[in-house]
């Protein structure tokens, strides 16, 4: 990420909060980004760098957070950069309710250079109610279970469980062995990050501001082949149900979990059974689809799930899949894929 990596360091630099440390983890990048950070660290004290080799993004963050002294912490991409005032707007939060955690809005920035305001909830709030944190959890599995949506278009809230938008008590982290899980392959390590802190957090706030730009580059992970995607998958889904037994609730986060597989498996068709990249033939790969819908957890997640809460395409790629009729459920994902592309 060295051509974005800049513009990211250059946001936290100019951070109007000034009392901060900034902790950059190079997880044995392969380009000169570190020359980019070393730049900063030579000009503000307020940086430290930690080069380690490669072990993935939530190895990254981990260590980073091993390293962290601050009262408060806050993460962010190196493809991606934060407001001004984004550390202020958080703390000040964070000081004036004493929350354990506040979040806030973003943007996403598309190539075009046009940015999308994000809000993740309704409006303002500050919270100890187990009953709204529970159901903020739910959504995080799940977004149509937002139990404060902004709007009624069906979209993932950009933030919704990722930790860039999060500021959140160090001490609350340490004390409760909360990090980033590596099983996961570094897909949804970071909604499983914030599940976590919910579980602990006595307070929680919501300040309805943008803090945070996040960058949708075009090469998106979700439309390259993924060897590993099935066993990545399997490994959510393992670390998800834990988290259900865990707090005893599974009956009610049930629906959202059913959501959550139904959707992975139709995200699975662009980066893993139908996509360039997978060698098998098609008819082997449609073979093979059919085999991983009878087993569980899918078999059930497709049955039981809410699909009034999908949109139109994911509904449709589901009644297909029921019906197994996958030739048509290709057809319908091939067809939605086009008119995103067109859209886009």
């Amino acid at each position: 990420m060295e051509k974005y990596l800049y513009q990211c360091l250059e946001s936290v630099e100019k951070q109007t909060l000034k009392d901060i440390e900034v902790i950059v983890v190079d997880d044995g990048s392969p380009d000169e980004s570190y020359k980019v950070y070393q730049e900063f660290k030579k000009r503000d004290s307020r940086f430290k760098t930690i080069r380690k080799e490669n072990g993935g993004v939530s190895r990254a963050r981990n260590t980073g957070l091993e390293s962290a002294t601050g009262e408060y912490v806050l993460f962010i991409d190196s493809d991606d950069w934060m407001t001004e005032d984004a550390c202020e707007i958080l703390y000040s939060e964070a000081v004036n309710k004493k929350a354990d955690m506040v979040i806030a809005d973003t943007y996403t920035s598309f190539d075009d250079g046009k940015n999308e305001y994000v809000h993740v909830f309704d409006s303002d709030f500050t919270t100890s109610d187990t009953a709204l944190i529970k159901a903020y959890q739910k959504a995080i599995i799940a977004f149509p279970y937002n139990p404060k949506p902004y709007g009624k278009k069906c979209t993932i809230p950009t933030g919704l469980g990722g930790p860039w938008n999060k500021l959140v008590r160090r001490n609350l982290l340490m004390e409760n062995e909360i990090r980033f899980d590596p099983y996961v392959n570094g897909m949804f390590d970071d909604c499983l990050y914030s599940l976590h802190v919910l579980a602990n957090a006595k307070k929680i706030s919501y300040v309805a501001k943008p803090v945070y730009y996040y960058r949708m580059v075009g090469t998106s992970l979700l439309h390259k082949y993924r060897m590993n995607m099935l066993e990545t998958n399997s490994h959510i889904f393992e670390r998800i149900e834990d988290f259900m037994k865990k707090t005893g609730e599974e009956d009610f986060f049930r629906p959202a979990f059913d959501f959550y597989v139904c959707r992975r498996l139709i995200e699975s068709m662009g980066s893993y059974f139908f996509v360039e990249g997978n060698a098998e033939a098609f008819t082997k790969r449609l073979s093979s689809l059919e085999i991983l819908l009878k087993k569980e957890p899918y078999r059930s997640a497709f049955r039981n799930v809410d699909s009034s809460l999908m949109k139109k395409s994911w509904k449709m790629i589901c009644k297909f899949i029921n019906k197994n009729q996958l030739l048509l459920a290709y057809v319908c994902y091939k067809l939605k894929s086009i008119k995103d592309s067109i859209q886009r």
